[in-house]
């Protein structure tokens, strides 16, 4: 009777691993069947890709530019992943669009983490497949721009910022802060800096919610 403790733990370990790898590996197959058939489309994912493109020409990681025209229009974040994603897979449609897919999986894992933690795991799936079948998702996971890596770190940051009102409570009792808190407000903090760096000003929206 010792061991069932131990041994159970380590059964719903294993099981939690195995759920959050069943479901990331679902969601980067489900946004990215059919990638590859189309063409580049709208203004967007053009300038995107030719800007990421430009970026490994020039060996300027830093400055970005669209036909050898500075591009400030969005911050470097998705230009660095879509260049990663070029190294790996050459520089094509495909690979232009994979970092959008890896971040829309990264949220639904995060969706499906924070989901049970609130309400167990039934919360959890619901939450992550409701986010993952909404048509916007479906649209833009697929497509070669910042927004899907916007969406992760404000998620981030709103998961985060709901742990640390949550424990509020909690803190104001034990009179101390927990290593756990600390390491909520770094990741809201290091969410607000990558959201900035993924698409603007705009990332800092969760300081309006908090407040």
């Amino acid at each position: 009777m010792s061991y069932a403790t131990p041994i159970n733990r380590e059964h719903t370990t294993k099981v939690g691993v195995r759920n959050y790898a069943l479901l990331f590996a679902a969601c980067v197959a489900f946004h990215l069947i059919g990638t590859w058939s189309l063409p580049l489309i709208d203004r967007d994912e053009p300038r995107f890709a030719e800007a990421s493109r430009e970026m490994i020409e020039r060996g300027d990681y830093v400055v970005p530019y669209f036909n050898n025209q500075y591009r400030f229009d969005k911050p470097p974040l998705a230009y660095w992943a879509q260049v990663a994603s070029y190294r790996i897979f050459g520089e094509n449609d495909l690979a232009a669009r994979f970092p959008s897919v890896i971040a829309a999986a990264l949220i639904a894992l995060s969706i499906f983490a924070w989901g049970r933690r609130i309400g167990g795991d039934r919360v959890g799936w619901w939450a992550a497949i409701i986010f993952t079948l909404s048509l916007q998702v479906f649209a833009h996971a697929k497509a070669a721009v910042a927004d899907m890596w916007l969406v992760l770190f404000v998620t981030l940051a709103h998961w985060a910022a709901y742990e640390l009102i949550a424990g509020k409570e909690t803190l104001n009792a034990q009179r101390s802060t927990s290593n756990v808190q600390w390491s909520w407000w770094l990741v809201f903090y290091m969410s607000l800096a990558f959201g900035f760096l993924a698409k603007g000003p705009i990332a800092f929206f969760p300081l309006l919610t908090v407040a």
